[in-house]
């Protein structure tokens, strides 16, 4: 009897044991009375604990603390690091008219690199360009309101260079005194003209506009991202629907913004379909009512409101 006792005692103790090391409790102290337990019953136990082949246990790893992703800068914040920052940093790589650009950019105190930014977006540097609504020359000035408005009287002397660049760069002058320095309120003013902009305000065509232009001031900089690259191939998903995201005056702005939302969005599937009387559409395609919900959202959050649900029908682009 007193030897199945000490054996009963014994077998509670390894199982003690067992819990110690699996659960890191000293639970051998419970059992050091040595009423109950003999001092070798003790230094079995101690062995056992101490043996190597026993599966230890598990450590308890410290929570981490989740850390939320810090939301993109919007344009009005990423023009603005870039004013910051605009008297370090310098063009990279040639351009054309580069002597009209710098002499420009002395006279009104302008960044070099904002009025290279402005001419590649407006004629991709071509001295002869003119829009449909008369807009010429490298910086785009349009005739005759704004050409006269900044002092040069005569059409042709719009397609000169430097009397071109001369002008947009006194232009953007005026409009930074008016809206206190804002380069995003500024670019959006050179395109919509300073009447239809406001700080609580901007047409989403011009915000547009003045992520159009912040796309081609990284490409002037040599910055690897920015908005204006080639837009993706078109997704063979069947379409059961369509909406209007912008309408366009110019083809070339048209194929800019395809390429700036899926730039921004890469899985929107978007067309550029033109009429004959010179409308070009950045057109929605979506296979179903959740997929045109998710492409909205995205679209939203890229600070775009679809023209089709913006109330209104017409634009400067």
């Amino acid at each position: 009897m007193a030897m199945s006792t000490i054996s009963g005692f014994l077998l509670g103790a390894v199982a003690a044991a067992g819990l110690t090391v699996l659960y890191g409790e000293k639970l051998h102290h419970s059992f050091s009375d040595a009423a109950l337990l003999s001092p070798d019953s003790l230094a079995a136990i101690e062995v056992l604990a101490r043996d190597p082949n026993t599966p230890a246990a598990s450590p308890v790893k410290p929570a981490t603390k989740v850390v939320p992703d810090k939301p993109p800068a919007s344009i009005e914040q990423r023009w603005a690091e870039y004013a910051a920052h605009a008297d370090s940093l310098s063009p990279s790589g040639k351009f054309p008219w580069r002597s009209c650009f710098a002499r420009a950019a002395a006279s009104y105190d302008l960044p070099e690199s904002l009025l290279l930014a402005i001419a590649r977006g407006e004629s991709n540097f071509d001295p002869a360009a003119r829009s449909d609504k008369d807009a010429v020359g490298l910086m785009q000035i349009r005739w005759p309101h704004t050409s006269r408005h900044l002092g040069v009287l005569r059409e042709a002397d719009l397609y000169d260079p430097c009397t071109n660049v001369d002008a947009g760069a006194r232009y953007l002058q005026e409009l930074a005194g008016r809206f206190d320095n804002n380069l995003h309120l500024t670019v959006a003013a050179y395109n919509y003209g300073p009447g239809a902009i406001a700080p609580d305000s901007v047409p989403e065509g011009a915000r547009w506009y003045s992520q159009y232009i912040f796309g081609h001031l990284q490409k002037v900089l040599g910055n690897k991202q920015s908005g204006n690259t080639p837009p993706k191939a078109e997704t063979a998903s069947p379409a059961m629907g369509q909406l209007v995201v912008m309408s366009f005056g110019a083809p070339q702005r048209a194929r800019d913004f395809v390429a700036f939302l899926t730039q921004q969005i890469p899985d929107l599937n978007v067309q550029l379909r033109s009429d004959a009387s010179g409308q070009h559409d950045v057109v929605l395609l979506y296979g179903s009512d959740a997929e045109r919900q998710r492409a909205l959202r995205s679209i939203n959050a890229a600070g775009i409101v679809p023209l089709a649900l913006s109330g209104t029908s017409s634009n400067y682009l």
